[in-house]
């Protein structure tokens, strides 16, 4: 996939139904490579997406294929997950780490205690930041020596003498 700046945008707006439901049609030009930026070149996305405008950065291709002109096929995997954007998967990994901060919370507590929030609240934003670092270690073995030691085991709890109530 390349990757384009939208030079310019015409003002004329095509709405149509397509596979995928109610759609909008721009006309574009745009820099990049193997781009003319005299041609005009079809781009259609949902109607609640952003219109496009010039200086704008799309990742792609180009489909000169087709009998009604060319057309932009955005790539879905650059910064965007297929069927949400980068805020939804956050807001995801945002949820996930609110149910397992409540869930160690919950398990240490006797059933007459209440859950500190803020106590919550920390720990969830420690797991949060703490997938990123995760997902981007390759070598999880390494980490776990670098942590630990060779061959030892660190059975402290972070959240010992904490007031869970």
């Amino acid at each position: 996939m390349a990757t384009y700046t939208i030079r310019a945008v015409s003002k004329q707006v095509r709405d149509y139904n397509g596979q995928y439901g109610p759609m909008k049609s721009y006309k574009i030009a745009l820099d990049g490579a193997g781009a003319d930026p005299q041609e005009a070149i079809e781009l259609s996305q949902k109607p609640d997406t952003a219109a496009p405008s010039v200086g704008q950065i799309l990742e792609g291709t180009i489909d000169r294929s087709g009998q009604f002109g060319p057309k932009f096929k955005k790539d879905f995997a650059a910064g965007k997950t297929f069927g949400g954007s980068k805020k939804d998967e956050e807001g995801i990994k945002a949820q996930w780490a609110i149910g397992q901060a409540m869930t160690y919370c919950t398990n240490r507590l006797k059933a007459t205690e209440h859950i500190d929030l803020t106590v919550v609240e920390a720990l969830a934003k420690d797991l949060f930041a703490m997938t990123d670092r995760v997902k981007s270690n390759t070598d999880s073995t390494q980490a776990v020596t670098e942590l630990f030691g060779e061959g030892e085991v660190q059975e402290e709890d972070p959240f010992e003498g904490m007031v869970l109530a």
